[in-house]
């Protein structure tokens, strides 16, 4: 989902509404402030080391998804919920 108000870099709180219903939310709180998809989350943790061969040093990144790739890929225009 895009929730990002692209403008100002924020949750939309629009968008939220709209997707809870209208009702109190704590769904922006819960996502956290958005960050540079650079930005270095921390290091995989314990259990993907084991379960499937990580290395230890792997750093989680933040990234973006495909819509929103594509909307800065190609200087389309957005909308505001």
């Amino acid at each position: 989902m895009n929730l990002l108000d692209i403008r100002s870099k924020t949750w939309s709180n629009a968008c939220i509404e709209a997707l809870t219903g209208g009702s109190e939310s704590d769904l922006a709180t819960k996502l956290g402030d958005p960050v540079p998809t650079e930005t270095v989350q921390g290091e995989i943790s314990q259990y993907f080391v084991e379960r499937f061969g990580f290395s230890p040093e792997c750093k989680i990144l933040s990234f973006t998804g495909d819509n929103p790739s594509s909307f800065a890929g190609n200087g389309l225009k957005y909308y505001i919920c």
